[in-house]
């Protein structure tokens, strides 16, 4: 604990260490909230003010028409309504400790403003935040961190190609996984105790998602990852004799209702078709939008006895079972009990063991995750936490029929007991969640971090850490399969006219060129290394052989993108993004599908051929966070920075096949959790601990993380710096 004498009676502390990562004190734990909420408005006062304004649909008001589509989205969903009733269902333990964060915030917002560029950029001030609006960033985060978007997407796979076709593009293969969670311990550990290591994925945004704090007063003393605008840490955490760490368990816990309304004509309601037939609207609001330099535009957010209706015409629709017409509601446990897993978040900082990991945890609600935990008693756990409804398993493939009482949920599926291992390996795959989904990330990447764990080279704590960085491209094998059977006579002549595609160069090049490439992906040693030029060429054939595939008259019609679904969709309706994710399932399935795969191979290697790359994987697979003033005045100014991974890899650097080779999904953070000794633990994120223009730590860590490497985790208050003290409450 810090010397009293350091710190005045009555005031919190905010401590640094050298990266600028804060260690926050105060003597009582709802003032620790406090200066938690204050040092985050601080430093990352834009960071905050968007996520509220995103949660409350507000954004276009301050960035203007393109916002609009998700400010439609985030009013019709409810989030504020769903945090103002999940807060006032809060134990009065809980709402006092959100409350005492919301007013740090609210006390060093205004300051945060001022060393902020955007605000300056866009002549906005910050606006005040509600007791509530904690619950609302969370949400706003996370609405979208379910499985929904993709039954969208295989329903307009159904509608196109047929429902046949529609595991060719789920299962193991189109999910975006890459976060990674591995431990050992007993004889796999060099002090017998557990390390947890790992790097969640996600967008990569600007600021990063998770900042990195400490979190100590008398009661409790926790290092780890929290989000910005939420108090506590949850995701990640080590408290000294227990750590913890999750994935996304790819759990299926939200359902899509398509939903058929109209208007009562002998009484003006608006009705939706449940399974009992025709019954009123349980919410039928107008919500104003305004929108910077335009007209403001109102809509109607329609609730059923399903849920709110988030897309499609909400004010009178005649709803048909898929299309262009339909109208859909969201159905979600947080809306459901109107809980968004807060009452974990505080007995989880005072969690000592595993069983105090695991009490507090029964409490969570959404994103279903898979959770490993360690203590110092050496155990290693593993357990599926969050709310997943019972309900026929149908919904977890489409959209389902509000009409159909089978549909309807009928309970809580009760997750088994957590099990101990030496060694835990989750990966968003199958096995670590439980089977309760139906896109899972390809089994590949859980299998490499399991023998690279197993073959004892991770068995010391720098060991563990270098699994996340690993860059096998599993993928090799299936390119050198397909390239290895194109053999030298096919690619030393042109392509005959009947092989040539539409959308493929109207020429090719010299046999002998792409020959040479051809040999050159096939002396490629798989790896996906910044500094590779294999990589480069690997990811060049893949676009081009993801454009041949879309040009196909069997995958063909899936072009016709579904245009009545929001743009902030596209990552997930996109055929271009859809068919690059599952290029490798569809090649495999060529024969099935009736596609000419050797041609389309051969005709990616002449393409390659015409533009061969010249430089390596690096110089093309370049870090691009998000965020909202991208292209304009007030955007950050960040270093060019080449990365390594790629999707596939354990480090799962992710771009768009066919479209983009820069990453914009990546790992928002690495960490390694040593239960022996917490300052042999070791952390880092993709830009820095601040936000502010003016801070040395606003990208201090970007190289060492694009570069695979750590820094400390200090936990001795005499190696820290005392930067301010705080008046409390």
């Amino acid at each position: 604990m810090p010397p009293p004498s350091e710190i005045p009676p009555g005031r919190g502390a905010i401590f640094r260490d050298d990266f600028g990562i804060p260690h926050l004190w105060a003597d009582r734990v709802d003032d620790l909230s406090y200066v938690q909420g204050y040092e985050a408005a601080y430093e990352r006062a834009w960071q905050l003010e968007y996520g509220r304004l995103r949660a409350e649909g507000r954004t276009a008001a301050i960035l203007g028409r393109t916002q609009v589509q998700w400010d439609v989205f985030a009013r019709r969903a409810r989030l504020v309504e769903t945090a103002r009733r999940a807060f006032d269902k809060l134990d009065g333990r809980t709402r006092a400790w959100c409350t005492a964060y919301v007013e740090g915030v609210n006390d060093a917002l205004p300051a945060g403003a001022a060393g902020s560029a955007e605000f300056s950029a866009l002549t906005v001030a910050p606006g005040r935040w509600q007791a509530w609006t904690p619950l609302a960033v969370f949400a706003g985060i996370h609405i979208l961190f379910g499985t929904c978007q993709y039954k969208l997407w295989r329903e307009h796979v159904a509608a196109v190609l047929g429902p046949d076709l529609m595991a060719e593009f789920g299962l193991e293969g189109d999910a975006p996984g890459g976060s990674n969670a591995f431990a050992v311990t007993g004889p796999r550990s060099p002090t017998g105790l557990p390390v947890i290591a790992g790097d969640p994925h996600r967008n990569l945004e600007v600021p990063n998602v998770y900042q990195q704090i400490r979190l100590a007063c008398p009661a409790f003393d926790v290092v780890g990852l929290a989000f910005p605008g939420v108090p506590g840490i949850a995701h990640f955490g080590h408290a000294g004799s227990v750590a913890w760490a999750t994935t996304n368990a790819m759990a299926d816990y939200q359902d899509l209702y398509v939903e058929r309304l109209r208007r009562d004509p002998a009484t003006g309601l608006l009705m939706a078709r449940g399974p009992q037939g025709w019954e009123p609207v349980t919410a039928d609001d107008v919500e104003r939008i305004e929108i910077r330099d335009g007209t403001p535009v109102e809509i109607r957010a329609v609730q059923t006895a399903r849920g709110p209706v988030v897309l499609g015409d909400a004010a009178d629709a005649r709803g048909t079972a898929s299309g262009a017409d339909a109208t859909y509601s969201l159905r979600t446990p947080s809306r459901v009990e109107l809980d968004l897993g807060f009452g974990a978040l505080l007995p989880l900082l005072h969690a000592r063991t595993i069983a105090d990991v695991e009490a507090a945890m029964a409490l969570w609600v959404e994103p279903v995750n898979a959770l490993v935990i360690a203590d110092s008693t050496g155990r290693l756990r593993q357990r599926v936490v969050g709310l997943v409804p019972e309900r026929s398993a149908a919904n977890r493939v489409l959209p389902a029929d509000a009409a159909l009482a089978a549909a309807a949920w009928t309970g809580r599926y009760l997750h088994p007991d957590g099990v101990d291992s030496d060694v835990v390996v989750n990966a968003n795959d199958r096995g670590s969640g439980a089977g309760l989904g139906f896109d899972y990330a390809p089994a590949s990447r859980a299998r490499r971090i399991r023998r690279l764990v197993e073959s004892g080279a991770a068995f010391d704590r720098a060991g563990l850490a270098a699994v996340s960085l690993d860059t096998e491209q599993p993928a090799v094998v299936t390119m050198r399969g397909l390239v290895g059977a194109v053999g030298q006579q096919e690619v030393e002549g042109s392509a005959p006219e009947h092989t040539r595609t539409a959308g493929m160069p109207g020429t090719v090049a010299p046999g002998s060129v792409a020959a040479r490439v051809r040999d050159q992906l096939l002396d490629w040693d798989g790896r996906a290394d910044a500094e590779n030029h294999g990589a480069a060429l690997f990811a060049a054939w893949r676009a081009a052989l993801v454009g041949w595939l879309l040009h196909q008259p069997p995958l063909a019609p899936l072009a016709s993108t579904p245009g009545h679904l929001p743009a902030f969709l596209a990552r997930w309706l996109d055929p271009v993004i859809r068919v690059g994710a599952v290029w490798e399932q569809l090649v495999l399935a060529g024969d099935r599908l009736g596609l000419d795969v050797p041609t389309g191979v051969r005709l990616a290697l002449e393409q390659v051929a015409d533009n061969p790359p010249t430089k390596p994987w690096g110089a093309v697979h370049l870090f691009a966070p998000l965020h909202p003033l991208t292209g304009r005045p007030g955007a950050p100014d960040l270093p060019t920075t080449a990365l390594a991974g790629d999707a596939g890899c354990v480090l799962a650097t992710r771009s768009f096949p066919g479209l983009t080779d820069v990453c914009g999904f990546g790992p928002v953070a690495r960490y390694t959790w040593d239960l022996s000794d917490r300052e042999r633990s070791r952390w880092v994120v993709p830009l820095g601990a601040s936000a502010r223009a003016d801070s040395p730590h606003r990208v201090d860590q970007l190289e060492r993380w694009s570069r695979g490497e750590t820094i400390p985790v200090i936990t001795s208050w005499d190696q820290l710096l005392l930067e301010s003290t705080l008046p409390l409450r």
